[in-house]
């Protein structure tokens, strides 16, 4: 049987970069080389496309020596240096289909999990692993995922959005500060209303700092959110599209993320050796679990994903309600990342997750490409004055 080319896309312009060549290393590591032919994808952070080709290498390279070559042509766009590296070689965009079967965009972040580049690979007709334009937009933007959501009944934490240009008038900047001293309790959340990884996101259990918190968030998106913080559990929980049925989610048994930090930041995420404990499968009653695992799949379902998602609650220590924290459409891939590690605490390893990852995307990419030709064929058929 011929191998598909699994293109693995990473880096990118987003403050997640360094992130997204750790997910894409660890995919790579995973990804069953009898199936499939790899073909690491780098964007630089001047935007440029280049694939590293890896059959020049020996058939016989150990997988330790592969992803070094990987990380050394990484290194090597990225100095510029002088000199040819016959491994690196541009990429013609419009002809990207033809160097590859199926891409997984593991760009985390602005213009890789906000629908931005997921418009770009329907547009060039190529199966993609990710959630559909409109729900990355939707899930990539924390305000309106909010709305959509407590909508259709599920807990939200109170929280205020401020855009940059209102933060810029004086007076209502006066307002804010006082909206929120007034009716927000410590601790609460400073954060870019767009971004993943914990980046510009501070965590206040006094308001000395408030103004300082959210000039910096606006360092990363013209749009903050002030959340209440919630003293309680912080619950993570992974949801994989079923090829079978899309009505009836494969939902990982919930995991307790137990920070060494103030919260799960970026330093606890990325930088602390050890940043953070997990306690897998969380330990609650089998109530508590169930109706995690339900709202879950709702939200899953609701804000219209597909492929994949992780899905993160707050569980209130006084009341054991569930309130929603965020959705993410891209999530980590890294050795540590827990959405893997969920996945296969409930019977999914990491390759056969990445195999339905890959069958999910071909389903997805054939199932539009009949509904395109469908439409074209009716309005061919339709005559016009």
């Amino acid at each position: 049987m011929k191998k598909l080319k699994i293109g693995v896309l990473f880096g990118g312009l987003s403050a997640e970069h360094e992130v997204s060549i750790k997910s894409a290393i660890s995919i790579i590591k995973n990804l069953n080389t009898d199936k499939y032919v790899l073909i690491p994808i780098y964007i630089s952070t001047k935007g440029e496309w280049n694939y590293i080709d890896l059959t020049l290498l020996s058939d016989d390279l150990d997988l330790v020596s592969l992803i070094d070559h990987i990380i050394q042509c990484i290194d090597h766009i990225k100095i510029q240096k002088n000199g040819n590296n016959n491994y690196i070689k541009p990429i013609n965009l419009s002809e990207i289909n033809k160097l590859v079967d199926v891409l997984f965009p593991i760009i985390h972040g602005k213009i890789g999990e906000d629908g931005v580049l997921q418009g770009f690979l329907e547009l060039i007709d190529i199966p993609y692993i990710s959630s559909n334009i409109l729900s990355s937009s939707i899930t990539m933007d924390k305000e309106f995922t909010k709305i959509i959501l407590k909508e259709n009944d599920t807990l939200i934490t109170p929280y205020i959005s401020i855009k940059e240009y209102q933060y810029n008038d004086q007076k209502k900047r006066n307002e804010f500060i006082q909206v929120i001293k007034s009716n927000f309790s410590l601790p609460i959340f400073v954060k870019p209303a767009n971004g993943g990884s914990s980046i510009g996101i501070k965590k206040l259990n006094s308001f000395e700092n408030l103004l300082d918190s959210i000039e910096n968030a606006f360092k990363y998106d013209n749009k903050v959110l002030v959340e209440q913080g919630v003293l309680g559990k912080e619950i993570e929980i992974s949801v994989l599209e079923n090829i079978d049925d899309y009505d009836q989610p494969i939902v990982s048994y919930p995991g307790e993320l137990i920070p060494n930090d103030e919260f799960y930041s970026y330093k606890a995420k990325y930088i602390m050796k050890d940043g953070a404990k997990f306690q897998i499968p969380a330990i609650f009653d089998a109530s508590i679990t169930s109706a995690i695992r339900k709202k879950a799949g709702e939200i899953f379902k609701i804000l219209g994903c597909n492929c994949l998602a992780r899905v993160d609650f707050f569980l209130e220590n006084k009341t054991n309600k569930l309130f929603f924290n965020e959705i993410n459409t891209l999530p980590g891939f890294t050795e540590i990342s827990l959405y893997p590690k969920l996945l296969d605490h409930y019977g999914i390893k990491y390759k056969d997750l990445l195999d339905k990852l890959i069958a999910l995307s071909l389903k997805k990419h054939n199932l539009n490409r009949i509904k395109n030709k469908n439409s074209i064929d009716i309005l061919s058929s339709i005559k016009l004055d």
